[in-house]
């Protein structure tokens, strides 16, 4: 039995090798589980197991095409590993296909929009309850029926600009943004605007600054709110410092919210130990704290493990 699913297995492999051809194809993934802490949870279950992160797996490919050109896709899906319950859409975080070569490279279907690029920066990856808080201003959209060039580089620096069709939709408008970014040596900076769909306008500036001893990151957005009455600015200021075989990790994160002229303040500290048992596996352990105005303090606890594949 188990030499006739061996053969199965090699046969199915070696058929979608012949079929790739020519073509690049990687296939890869996260799972991440582990256990966490909630002291103010709504409906009172404080104890949890749940993914300190993101769970996925995804396709991407590249066919050269000669003479510098290249055709590329890539599609990834989402989905929670203590349930297997998968996201709707399948394929939520990206599913495109594009050109590339020395004109930069253009990207065809759902995607995030350039303007997400610039306030990216976090010392937890945006993961785990070290690394809670709003850094984009709640202007990170999705770009669905999206269209984005991005620029080659040019001595550190290079741009994106993109499009997101409303197509008709009732009460959206075409969304635009776009990024300017320079990376060299220590140094990786970017600032961005967007028009939303919402015709909202928002902002962002992020960076890192690596020291040697320790890496330094930032993060400011703001969104006008003109037309969604909900105007927003986010601060995020994280550190991560090299200790053994890992990494030590804090931040501290601020989002305010003004709804009709009633602002809404919520604060957010995070410190972490994050363990490389590998390039691909890591043990991590988080404390994180959360403050918002008019509400009791939460406090979260989490303790887990990730595979990249």
């Amino acid at each position: 039995m188990k030499t006739i699913v061996s053969t199965a297995v090699a046969t199915l492999l070696a058929g979608f090798a012949a079929a790739a051809g020519a073509q690049d194809v990687q296939l890869y993934g996260r799972v991440d589980q582990g256990y966490r802490y909630d002291s103010g949870r709504p409906g009172g279950a404080k104890h949890h197991i749940v993914a300190g992160s993101f769970n996925a797996f995804g396709l991407k490919g590249v066919e050269d095409l000669g003479g510098g050109l290249s055709a590329f896709f890539h599609i990834e899906h989402r989905f929670d590993a203590s349930t297997g319950v998968a996201n709707t859409p399948f394929w939520d975080e990206i599913s495109v296909v594009g050109l590339r070569g020395g004109f930069g490279e253009i990207k065809l279907g759902r995607q995030g929009g350039p303007f997400g690029a610039a306030p990216d920066p976090d010392a937890f990856g945006g993961d785990t309850v070290g690394g809670r808080g709003e850094r984009k201003a709640g202007a990170d959209d999705k770009y669905n029926n999206g269209i984005v060039y991005g620029t080659p580089d040019f001595n550190g620096f290079s741009a994106a600009v993109g499009a997101s069709l409303s197509e008709g939709a009732p009460g959206l408008k075409t969304g635009l943004s776009g990024v300017l970014k320079y990376a060299a040596g220590p140094l990786t900076a970017a600032v961005s605007f967007a028009r939303r769909a919402n015709r909202d306008q928002a902002w962002a500036l992020g960076g890192t600054y690596d020291f040697g001893v320790a890496k330094a990151l930032l993060a400011v957005a703001h969104n006008d709110g003109d037309h969604s009455d909900v105007e927003r600015s986010t601060f995020d200021l994280g550190a991560i410092v090299p200790m053994g075989p890992g990494s030590l990790r804090a931040k501290f994160n601020h989002d305010k919210i003004d709804t009709a002229g009633d602002d809404v303040k919520t604060k957010n500290l995070g410190v972490g130990y994050w363990y490389d048992m590998s390039k691909r596996t890591v043990l991590y352990t988080d404390l994180g704290v959360e403050k918002t105005d008019g509400s009791k303090r939460v406090n979260r606890f989490d303790a887990g493990i990730r595979h990249n594949f």
